[in-house]
């Protein structure tokens, strides 16, 4: 009973209007586009083993950095 509770923890889906990437002990599962998987129902080991993440794909993903070769001020990074 153990192993099939284990076997099934591993499941999970991924929405229409998402992207989601396996991390096995936290280093991505294949390369490229082979890493990204689609839409559906997905299985993966499940935790501390593997672990997986999803993006929104139809979003605007914005990534701000106060790091650079120039100085710059709280007021002008918006």
């Amino acid at each position: 009973m153990l192993v099939a509770l284990f076997v099934f923890s591993g499941f999970f889906t991924v929405g229409p209007q998402e992207k989601a990437i396996i991390l096995r002990f936290g280093k991505p599962v294949g390369e490229g586009e082979k890493a990204l998987l689609g839409p559906g129902l997905h299985w993966t080991f499940p935790y501390p083993i593997d672990d997986y993440k999803k993006v929104p794909i139809t979003e605007i993903q914005r990534v701000s950095s106060g790091v650079g070769w120039y100085a710059t001020t709280p007021d002008a990074r918006c």
